[in-house]
């Protein structure tokens, strides 16, 4: 059986790190009622989103 690879490169688990910050940030913010706060978190987790895409992240699954 095929073991699975956590392997990928750093900029792609920068990403990642990056996503699941500005989740939580959102959450927070959400859980606060600060929408403001929210609306950070959402947008940057879209922007860093998009931008994981251009970098290529999903070229590290094989």
């Amino acid at each position: 059986m095929a073991q699975a690879s956590t392997r990928g490169r750093p900029i792609s688990w920068l990403w990642v790190l990056l996503m699941v910050v500005l989740f939580i940030v959102g959450g927070v913010g959400l859980a606060a009622g600060s929408w403001v706060v929210f609306w950070i978190g959402f947008a940057g987790f879209v922007l860093a989103g998009l931008a994981s895409l251009f970098t290529g992240i999903l070229s590290d699954v094989h």
